[in-house]
């Protein structure tokens, strides 16, 4: 029950900084749970915590065939194709 409630204490502390850091909308007020035996080993203890978050994201769907028709056109073209398609996928808006 120690180690829950000093978790809980925590995430209450860093949620704001949780929020900012991956951009996520709300958190809801966190939850402990009753502290019972752990299921595979009775010497453990295991507390549960709930909490709900939510977080926007937007997305839009586009033809497939004219961006792997790009893709290996500029694959065709690299002097290393390995290379080169590391770059590009991991470069945003290529």
């Amino acid at each position: 029950m120690l180690s829950g409630n000093i978790v809980q204490n925590f995430l209450y502390a860093v949620s704001d900084i949780i929020q900012k850091t991956f951009g996520l909308r709300s958190f809801s007020p966190i939850i402990m749970g009753k502290t019972a035996p752990y299921k595979r080993d009775v010497k453990l203890m295991n507390t549960q915590l709930e909490f709900r978050i939510e977080h926007e994201m937007r997305w839009a769907a586009m033809p497939i065939s004219p961006v792997l028709s790009g893709i290996s056109m500029r694959l065709a073209n690299a002097v290393d194709p390995a290379t080169y398609f590391l770059q590009i996928t991991l470069e945003d808006n290529q």
